[in-house]
């Protein structure tokens, strides 16, 4: 009897910590929710991710890989964050993007970005900028 206790015990403790754990990693992806996360390398090649929360982000790339940031939008999110022309960007949302061609790389991170609130970001498709996301 003794035994059958333990075992019982040993199981609810177990389905105790997976759903402790279930409900932690539900938490961790409800905060995720509305927030895009792009990660670049800087100047000095350090890894910087930044999260942004609104749109347009405000970053204008260069059209070439790896994608560059060229410029950063005045009073943008990109600019609130810290984000400086010459990074690099390297993943959105932790996929890494730098194995991409240039359109795969910004068609993901435009697509990422419309999940967010805000307005959609003209795309300057013909400038000599990139394009603006």
């Amino acid at each position: 009897q003794a035994q059958g206790n333990k075992g019982a015990l040993a199981r609810r403790s177990w389905m105790t910590a997976v759903d402790a754990a279930r409900r932690a990693r539900e938490a961790e992806l409800k905060a995720e929710m509305g927030v895009v996360r792009v990660g670049f390398f800087d100047a000095d090649d350090d890894s910087v991710e930044k999260a942004f929360s609104t749109r347009p982000l405000g970053i204008v790339t260069g059209k070439g890989t790896p994608m560059r940031v060229r410029g950063v939008q005045e009073g943008s999110a990109a600019e609130s964050l810290g984000v400086k022309p010459g990074w690099e960007v390297v993943s959105i949302n932790g996929q890494d993007i730098t194995s991409m061609e240039f359109g795969d790389a910004f068609e993901a991170l435009r697509s990422a970005s419309e999940t967010l609130p805000g307005h959609s970001a003209m795309r300057h498709s013909m400038s000599f900028a990139g394009e603006a996301v």
